[in-house]
């Protein structure tokens, strides 16, 4: 389903003041250093909603709940339902490090403009990342690529940079960032592109995207520490489609916008 990459973006930079940071969002950061298991381990479990568009380049919305599970190991290891699984490496204000994930990709029946294009499989998704802090300010970087020969079956990436705030002991975080992506031939195609069989079942003219950066955007994020465990965010975000991705006779609206809202409980 499309639609869970919609939400990454958004989620992302929710869960990174705790993520979906990818924002493209990382995840809200502890309001305390201890942990019920120690400091150790670290875990939050939660739910988010979010408004997001039903596949990228929609023009229409739908809000969707989404889990929140995180939960890390020293801050080496680390399992996040918007992450997925990954180790890094920290060295001052640099990490480094390598995560395993699932592109959910698109259903046709995500919407009625998207009927005659058939689906988009999901696949699994390898990739490095790496990022660098300095005062109020992180960079990151990651690229991921398709695992076997289901789904987009190329790479993708992105590019984010962050100012994070705390107010009031820590217990407000205030994040803006601003984010790019950018993907390889393979990925454009299955998300942006009409072959000559699609373009007779659906009416839609044939299309061939090339590689290069196919979105940019901002979003920003608020948590609150309501008590020691129990955190409440919020965010808002949008993206606008670039070059090939924005010219695809598949998007409808390159003007992307999301909101979304969640809980989490950290023990």
């Amino acid at each position: 389903m499309k639609i869970i990459q919609s939400i990454l973006f958004t989620a992302v930079l929710a869960t990174s003041l705790s993520v979906y940071a990818d924002a493209e969002f990382t995840p809200i950061s502890d309001i305390q250093d201890e942990s019920l298991f120690g400091n150790d381990i670290r875990s939050r479990v939660g739910v988010q909603g979010f408004y997001v568009p039903r596949y990228s380049g929609s023009d229409n919305y739908e809000m969707v709940p989404f889990p929140l599970i995180d939960v890390s190991w020293r801050d080496t290891v680390f399992l996040n339902s918007l992450r997925g699984l990954g180790a890094q490496y920290q060295f001052r204000q640099f990490h480094v490090g390598a995560m395993v994930n699932y592109d959910w990709g698109r259903d046709e029946d995500d919407d009625h403009h998207l009927e005659g294009l058939g689906d988009v499989d999901g696949t699994f998704e390898g990739g490095v990342f790496a990022g660098y802090q300095l005062a109020n300010w992180r960079l990151d970087a990651e690229i991921l690529h398709a695992i076997g020969n289901k789904g987009y079956d190329g790479f993708e990436g992105k590019l984010a940079l962050a100012n994070i705030h705390k107010f009031f002991n820590d217990r407000v975080i205030v994040t803006a960032s601003i984010q790019s992506s950018f993907a390889d031939d393979h990925y454009m195609q299955a998300y942006y592109g009409v072959t000559s069989a699609q373009s007779v079942s659906s009416g839609l003219k044939q299309y061939t995207p090339s590689t290069g950066f196919y979105k940019a955007g901002g979003a920003l994020a608020a948590a609150f520490g309501v008590t020691r465990y129990f955190s409440i965010n919020g965010v808002i975000g949008y993206e606008r489609l670039l070059d090939d991705a924005a010219d695809s006779p598949v998007v409808q609206n390159g003007n992307q916008y999301r909101v979304g809202a969640g809980i989490s409980y950290r023990f």
